[in-house]
């Protein structure tokens, strides 16, 4: 019986690595975007007047979900305790 298990056992630490190895690559895939999107929020909210010129939202301090393959980024994060979803469409040249 263990014998049978030892197949399965090592297929899904194998399917866990490879899934762990591919987040990461995408991660960095899709950084500059990301950082492309936090930079022009942070515009918006400081010309907004939401922001103060010393103010900005901090990539650690924001939701971050990526659609269509960095296409369309979505930014979820808080001010002054409510919750504020922001997305940013990506025009890649």
């Amino acid at each position: 019986m263990k014998l049978k298990l030892i197949p399965f056992v090592v297929l899904l630490i194998i399917t866990i690595l490879l899934t762990g190895c591919n987040e990461e690559k995408n991660k960095k895939k899709y950084d500059s975007a990301i950082n492309q999107v936090i930079t022009l929020e942070n515009k918006y909210l400081q010309k907004e007047k939401i922001f103060s010129d010393t103010q900005i939202l901090k990539r650690e301090d924001t939701g971050i979900i990526v659609f269509k393959d960095g296409k369309f980024i979505e930014l979820i994060y808080d001010v002054s305790g409510k919750q504020i979803e922001s997305s940013g469409v990506l025009i890649i040249q």
